[in-house]
């Protein structure tokens, strides 16, 4: 039985269990997963805590820096008040721009040097924040956040009146340039009407004996009121022709046709819209868009036309029509091409009574009219000089009293914390359950990509070969104790080696009184092999069983290191020592590899070595061989195939499974049938059988 017939090494035993990927529960083995979830009880809790400190952080920072805010109103009426009164265009600031020089670098050193702050510009700068205005609104706010109650309140409402103080003095320095051209305009001025006064006085001199007519001082005041009527005249036709054009151009786009319903009359709320719009039309022509009528009207029509669009939902049949509002704007378009022509016969009438009037200035003397031309001249220039003096002292009074388009509504009185809602006091405790949480869930993703074969679940989940025993992971495990703290664990595993003894037997129906050879193979060194090879032929002696334990692991073991063998394995498979001279008598009988020879693979091939197995089966009850790993050497293979039985012990915690399945593809690819795995080195947490983990705490305190 031990030498199997060369046809039988070329059967590849079914070895690996086929599942469905799509079957999870079939796929993994959840207990497992659960249970190991206390091996990463670490990491959980780091998470756990790091999110913890987290919020601990996030909430002490919020509790601990507090946020002032100052106001500011942007007053944008302003522009055309101070417009209409000094007569120029004076650049004002827009609310986005004022907006974005509040935070200049100037005004972030004027308020650290102001206010001793030890804080570079950019730092200053993360510490303030500008909120926008929402929608229409002119309402400017500044935020400071500080470290320091009193400290924020004093950096918002510093830089509140610097913004202020900024915008006063854009202004102020466009009305002193306004003021300065007054000044000099006003020089200038003055200049002509002394010339003018010496004129007149010089011409008096010359012509001392002459007298104004009183038709000529009639005629010369006709021609100065009819000059300036025809001034107005002029200015009002050219405001009333552009008015005109432009209303005509919006009454070309109003469509003269409109959809009307049949089955009911017109809305109110249509009725009124046309009323309204007609209203707006006849104030577009009389005012301009900024007057507060106007815009009073396109508020109320964009209200209804709102309305209007609700109530035809409900109307179905429809007519086409003549519109009603096209018909309004047509009569207005004529009322107002009536007023229109009214101005220019106005002005055509001014301008042939100015023309009579030059006429009949034909008739007077030189001498009468140019006396007459310099008092006009004169009296043209005193009106000048009045309207540049209140000019002037208007312009003086604004700049006495600075104002530009940014108000400090409301200054920073209070400070608060940066967030001191209810939630900030629970963001360490909501911390630390996302903590726990998101630990738990990579602790579970950890666990179900493990690589290593840990429970006897995961065996046969996986295998079709039966697991035999899991041995834990036994701490202080010395060559005195470890029979003593492994005893349970490999009678376990005694115990079923026995019954797989049977079933074997069975099978092939052979002789019990023939010994029986198992091999304890692994994939690579160090998982425990050599110690459980050792243990079950411990064991079994002491069953009052006949049993040799054979070495062919080369690799060091502390269990057979210490006995000093004369004669070796390799001389006896080479003609050099007898099969007595071989085997090294004590507790247990072993046979002795020694040292690693090179030409170790060809000999364990040779009938002499199945002729070893075969004596040794003769001579023992058990004959137990600890063969070397699988991977790791070559003729591992072999030695598993010239025994019974062959069984994997595996490095549940240093191997994992890729290892397992390259050690049972190598021995299924030789037609070596693996009977039975055992777990070695399981980690506690991965044992949740109850016998067992009472048995492994009676070790632990041996």
């Amino acid at each position: 039985m031990a030498h199997r017939e060369s046809d039988q090494h070329f059967d590849r035993p079914e070895i690996f269990r086929e599942i469905d990927p799509k079957e999870f529960g079939k796929r993994y083995d959840m207990r497992k997963i659960l249970c190991g979830l206390r091996r990463h009880l670490f990491l959980i809790f780091s998470i756990a805590i790091f999110c913890g400190v987290l919020g601990t952080g996030y909430t002490w920072y919020n509790l601990t820096r507090y946020r002032a805010r100052a106001v500011l109103l942007f007053q944008e009426e302003l522009i055309e008040k101070r417009e209409s009164r000094i007569g120029f265009n004076i650049t004002e600031l827009t609310l986005p721009t004022a907006i974005d020089l509040i935070l200049t670098p100037s005004h972030l050193d004027t308020i650290i040097s102001t206010l001793g702050l030890d804080l570079a510009p950019r730092d200053l700068e993360r510490m303030i924040h500008i909120q926008k205005p929402r929608d229409k609104s002119k309402v400017v706010r500044i935020e400071a956040v500080a470290d320091n109650e009193h400290v924020a309140m004093d950096i918002a409402n510093t830089l509140a009146r610097l913004s202020v103080k900024s915008s006063e003095e854009l202004i102020q320095n466009q009305l002193k340039k306004v003021l300065e051209s007054y000044q000099r305009e006003l020089e200038s001025t003055k200049e002509t009407l002394t010339r003018a006064n010496q004129l007149i006085e010089k011409f008096k001199i010359e012509h001392q004996y002459l007298e104004m007519g009183t038709d000529f001082n009639r005629i010369l005041s006709e021609l100065i009121k009819a000059k300036e009527q025809l001034e107005v005249a002029n200015m009002n036709y050219s405001e009333l022709l552009d008015q005109y054009e432009n209303f005509k151009s919006e009454v070309a786009n109003i469509p003269e046709y409109v959809t009307v319903p049949l089955e009911s009359a017109t809305p109110p709320v249509t009725t009124r819209l046309l009323t309204l719009k007609a209203q707006l039309a006849e104030a577009k022509t009389r005012y301009t868009e900024k007057n507060p009528k106007v815009k009073r009207l396109q508020e109320e029509i964009d209200l209804l036309v709102g309305e209007e669009e609700e109530g035809e939902t409900a109307i179905k049949k429809t007519s086409i029509q003549r519109n009603a509002l096209r018909e309004s704007a047509d009569l207005d378009l004529k009322r107002m091409e009536s007023i229109l022509r009214s101005a220019q016969k106005k002005k055509e009438q001014l301008e042939e009574r100015f023309e009579q009037i030059q006429v009949e200035l034909k008739d007077v003397p030189t001498e009468q009219m140019e006396l007459a031309k310099l008092l006009y001249t004169k009296d043209v220039t005193e009106e000048q000089l009045k309207r540049l003096i209140e000019n002037s002292n208007r312009m003086q009074l604004m700049l006495s009293r600075p104002q530009g388009n940014l108000e400090l509504y409301l200054p920073a009185e209070k400070a608060q914390p940066r967030n001191d809602q209810t939630i900030v006091y629970l963001i360490p405790f909501i911390g630390l359950a996302i903590g726990v949480f998101g630990g738990l869930f990579i602790a579970f993703i950890l666990e179900m990509n493990d690589s290593m074969i840990r429970t006897k679940k995961q065996v046969e989940i996986n295998y079709l070969i039966p697991h035999l025993a899991t041995i834990p992971k036994l701490s202080r495990l010395q060559f005195c104790s470890a029979e003593r703290k492994t005893l349970y664990f490999i009678r376990q595993l005694a115990d079923r080696f026995l019954l797989l003894e049977e079933k074997i037997r069975r099978e092939v129906r052979e002789d019990n009184n023939i010994g029986f050879a198992a091999s304890i193979v692994s994939g690579r060194h160090c998982e425990g092999k050599s110690t459980v090879a050792f243990h079950l032929a411990k064991y079994l002696k002491r069953l009052d069983k006949k049993t040799v334990l054979v070495e062919l692991d080369y690799y060091p073991n502390k269990y057979t290191h210490s006995v000093n063998a004369k004669y070796t394995l390799e001389m006896y498979l080479i003609g050099k020592a007898s099969i007595d001279q071989l085997i090294n008598r004590g507790p247990i009988d072993i046979v002795k590899l020694g040292k690693k020879y090179q030409d170790i693979s060809e000999l364990v091939k040779s009938e002499k070595y199945s002729e070893l197995i075969e004596i040794l089966k003769d001579r023992y009850d058990y004959v137990i061989v600890d063969a070397p790993g699988i991977i790791d050497d070559e003729y591992g293979c072999t030695v598993a195939g010239n025994t019974d039985c062959c069984i994997v012990v595996v490095n549940s915690s240093g191997v994992r499974k890729k290892v397992l399945d390259q050690t049972l593809e190598e021995l299924q690819g030789l037609g070596v049938e693996p009977r039975g795995i055992v777990l070695n080195n399981v980690n506690p947490v991965y044992i949740y059988n109850d016998k067992l983990r009472s048995e492994m705490k009676k070790a632990k305190r041996l």
